[in-house]
């Protein structure tokens, strides 16, 4: 699930001759709003009252 939501960022800045990025606040991936070129925003994540819940119902080892 990381990869996913990174991997357009990934892609676009490793190699060293990709353009600019545009200008701020630019909707980027599927969750990110970039706000400036040190400050991003994730939308709809989860509350950690329900991430709170979710684990409680795991077994032990279960992820």
């Amino acid at each position: 699930m990381f990869l996913n939501s990174t991997i357009d960022f990934a892609l676009r800045t490793s190699p060293p001759d990709e353009p600019a990025l545009p200008q701020f606040p630019q909707a980027y991936g599927y969750n990110t709003l970039l706000l400036d070129s040190d400050r991003a925003a994730f939308l709809d994540i989860l509350q950690p009252s329900y991430v709170n819940s979710v684990q409680s119902t795991l077994a032990i080892g279960e992820t």
